[in-house]
């Protein structure tokens, strides 16, 4: 019984020590830094034909001219998208930059989660 117990030991030592390697030479190697972290944004990109209809269907009703420059995605349950934008507001007279993030169900239609001026 205790020649099974030290295997089984011996065994989840093995693993560990072979997991916790491949986490350190993951993190340290340059491909890794490509690579999309769960949960994470992707990287800012050009806006496709598609995200922009997707942007001016969402925001047509907003109260500010809003003129987006790039793109982020987030996959969840759907998609979020994040775009940075140029805004000018010409009830209170100002402009600058601004976030709006769009979540798009994997079913129905997309809506405004959030708009932060800078």
């Amino acid at each position: 019984m205790k020649h099974i117990c030290y295997t089984l030991m011996a065994g989840i030592i093995v693993i560990m020590a072979a997991c916790g390697s491949h986490v350190r030479n993951h993190e340290t190697t340059p491909e890794s830094k490509k690579q999309i972290m769960c949960g994470a944004y992707t990287s800012m990109r050009n806006i496709s034909n598609e995200e922009m209809a997707m942007f001016r269907q969402v925001t047509d009703t907003i109260n500010l001219k809003l003129k987006p420059q790039q793109v982020a995605t987030q996959v969840v349950a759907g998609m979020n998208y994040k775009f940075v934008c140029k805004y000018t507001d010409k009830v209170q007279a100002t402009s600058g930059t601004c976030i709006v993030i769009i979540y798009k169900p994997l079913q129905g239609d997309p809506s405004l989660t959030s708009l932060q001026k800078d």
